[in-house]
């Protein structure tokens, strides 16, 4: 039979290393999380952009009617 510090000293070092393996699963579980977080920001931003690339769309149009209005309004004043 074994000395009893010798199960001490045993069931330390295997507490230390169980205590090692859950810290490490938790910083593990803390990179998921912030990851999962970067992603739903990510796609928010790029559903912003996509909104904001539509109204520029529209703005665009709106501009090139109105030019193509002044331009006729311009030729018809000339004729």
């Amino acid at each position: 039979m074994l000395p009893p510090y010798t199960h001490r000293t045993s069931f330390v070092t295997l507490v230390s290393e169980v205590v090692q393996l859950c810290m490490a699963n938790t910083r593990s579980e803390t990179k998921m999380a912030e990851n999962s977080d970067l992603l739903v920001l990510l796609a928010e931003m790029k559903k912003s952009m996509e909104q904001g690339q539509k109204r520029m769309e529209k703005i665009i149009e709106q501009g090139q009617g109105e030019i193509k209005k002044g331009q006729e309004e311009m030729k018809n004043s000339v004729d």
